[in-house]
C-alpha cells in the first residue's frame, strides 16, 4: 500500500478581494483617474483657449497636471485613502453626517455621560481623588 500524500505546489493566495493592480510602481486606479482627469482638462483647454493665449494654454495644463497629481496622492492626515476618494465620498454623503459633542454643550458632567460622552470608569476614578 503507498501512503504517501500527494504534495500540493506552492501556490501563492490573493491576501483579499482589494487587491489592488499595478503598472511599473503606480496604481492603475490612480492612473486612470489621473489621465482622465487631464484629458478632460486638456479638451477643455483647447475649445476654451484660442490660439493666440498659448501662455494661457500652457498655465492651464500646467495647473490641471499637478492637481491631477494631487487626486491620487494620500494625505497625510488619512492614509488609508487617496484625495479622490476623499472627495467623492464628502460629495456623495447621502445624509450621513458626524456631529461632534463638545462639553460646552451640556450643563452637567452627568448629562454628557447620560449620552456616553466619557468613559465610565474616568468619571468613577474622579470622584475617587
Amino acid at each position: 500500500m503507498n501512503n504517501q500524500q500527494p504534495s500540493m505546489p506552492n501556490i501563492g493566495v490573493t491576501p483579499n478581494v482589494k487587491t489592488r493592480m499595478k503598472i511599473l510602481m503606480f496604481y492603475v486606479a490612480d492612473l486612470v483617474i489621473a489621465i482622465v482627469w487631464f484629458g478632460t482638462a486638456m479638451i477643455i483647454a483647447n475649445f476654451a483657449f484660442p490660439p493666440s493665449r498659448v501662455l494661457v494654454n500652457y498655465g492651464y495644463q500646467l495647473i490641471n497636471l499637478v492637481f491631477a497629481i494631487w487626486l491620487v496622492i494620500t494625505p497625510y492626515h488619512n492614509p488609508g485613502k487617496k484625495n479622490y476618494e476623499l472627495i467623492m465620498s464628502d460629495m456623495l454623503m447621502s445624509g450621513h453626517h458626524y456631529q461632534s459633542f463638545s462639553y460646552y454643550e451640556f450643563d452637567t458632567l452627568s448629562d454628557l455621560l447620560q449620552i456616553g460622552g466619557l468613559k465610565q470608569n474616568a468619571f468613577k476614578e474622579q470622584a475617587r481623588e
